[in-house]
């Protein structure tokens, strides 16, 4: 008899970047608390917004996740409410510059067009960093098939102009998706369209392992995307940066007779420079290993994600959801959602570092040692047995995840 691929694995020891990132608690933050704001900015952060499922209550937001980069912060899905959960947390809300959708339903969407009004107001002196002159700040939002017509109907029926942003909206799409179009999405096609916003999209492409979408690539980070299995199309985001160079050897250039200058600068970023002599110097001859850029997946509502497990090998932090516990694994599966265990075997099959556990279905209390009761904590060690590792953290509203850098890896 084969057994379920999320079956139980003993836990193993944790690695260096584990025990790095061990200062996550189980026992996250107070929901009803932002957390204290000495905690160290690594550049690369996971703030939790939202992690209930379908509506809001007392101590959870539905989803919202978002991702902290050094000069911006993205978006990963915006329920109601997101925006007041942005204004409480330690974010800047005008550095929020792209909004990644996993999929149209309401608990993960109804907040977008909000955080977008509020956006417009907070970039009225907006200038464009090349020409210094005023112009309307660019703001990406990528997502599934319908999202252009969510949010050309929620601003055109609320006669919202949005004088100070250029909105694009990127749809993740392929053949089959376009096909199935519904009668409502084609008759929105022919719809006007509001002033603010642009219409692009994204088509899957094929890596030799299933269907991604390389939906971004600026020279800093690279996003892709895959399909999860859901009652209605859903996508989970891989955003990875680009390895660091390494660190310049300062005696060996010294002792080859090169001064500081702007030919060290040259060598840092992987080019060869000339000395007065004539000698080459080669970037690879004066320069420590780089250092692996981070990885963070963040994956939408999902009863499977499979189809993740390649783009999202060896992240450092998975967010999956567990909406429900094992025990009730086929009404989780029916209804496109996971279980704490399938979180934990999606964690395996990653090689994931840390798995933050979210969307919980509000039969979970927040915090619980009581065996009797149900709790986010008796799921996180449900996910820690298929996961194999004790790094499973339940994530509350508010949770930060500082993901560190390592010199050598």
């Amino acid at each position: 008899m084969a057994r379920a691929p999320w079956r139980l694995a003993p836990l193993t020891r944790i690695s260096e970047r584990q025990a790095l990132l061990k200062t996550v608690p189980m026992r996250s933050c107070n929901t009803l608390f932002v957390p204290p704001p000495q905690l160290p900015f690594t550049g690369f952060e996971v703030l939790f917004l939202g992690t209930g499922a379908g509506s809001p209550s007392v101590r959870r937001n539905p989803t919202g996740v978002c991702l902290r980069l050094a000069r911006s912060n993205w978006m990963f899905d915006c329920a109601e409410g997101s925006l007041r959960q942005l204004i409480k947390s330690v974010v800047r809300v005008p550095l929020t510059t792209k909004f990644f959708v996993s999929h149209l339903h309401g608990d993960h969407v109804y907040g977008l067009p909000g955080i977008l009004c509020t956006l417009d107001n907070h970039n009225a002196e907006y200038k464009d960093p090349q020409t210094k002159e005023k112009a309307p700040r660019p703001i990406d939002v990528y997502g599934p098939l319908g999202l252009f017509s969510y949010l050309n109907t929620a601003f055109s029926t609320s006669s919202t102009w949005l004088a100070n942003l250029k909105i694009t909206v990127h749809e993740l799409v392929s053949p089959e998706m376009l096909n199935k179009t519904s009668k409502h999405e084609k008759f929105m096609r022919n719809a006007p369209k509001h002033p603010s916003l642009k219409r692009k999209w994204v088509h899957v492409e094929s890596d030799g392992n299933g269907d991604v979408w390389n939906v971004l690539d600026d020279g800093k980070v690279i996003v892709k995307a895959a399909t999860l299995k859901h009652t209605v199309t859903s996508f989970g985001y891989v955003v990875e940066e680009y390895p660091v160079p390494g660190k310049l050897d300062l005696n060996a250039l010294r002792k080859r007779g090169l001064p500081p200058g702007p030919k060290y600068g040259t060598l840092k970023l992987g080019g060869s420079v000339e000395l007065p002599s004539g000698e080459i110097i080669h970037a690879s001859e004066v320069t420590g290993p780089k250092a692996r850029g981070r990885k963070v997946a963040i994956l939408g509502d999902s009863a499977d994600s499979s189809r993740m497990f390649d783009i999202a090998q060896n992240c450092d932090v998975l967010v999956h959801e567990a909406t429900l516990s094992h025990d009730m694994v086929k009404q989780a599966v029916h209804r496109g959602h996971s279980t704490a265990r399938m979180a934990g075997y999606a964690a395996k099959k990653m090689n994931a570092t840390l798995l933050a556990l979210t969307h919980f279905s509000h039969r979970f209390r927040h915090w619980s040692a009581d065996a009797k009761s149900r709790s986010t904590l008796h799921l996180a060690l449900e996910a820690q047995g298929s996961f194999g590792r004790r790094a499973v953290v339940p994530a509350s509203d508010f949770l930060r995840i500082p993901i560190p850098r390592l010199p050598h890896e």
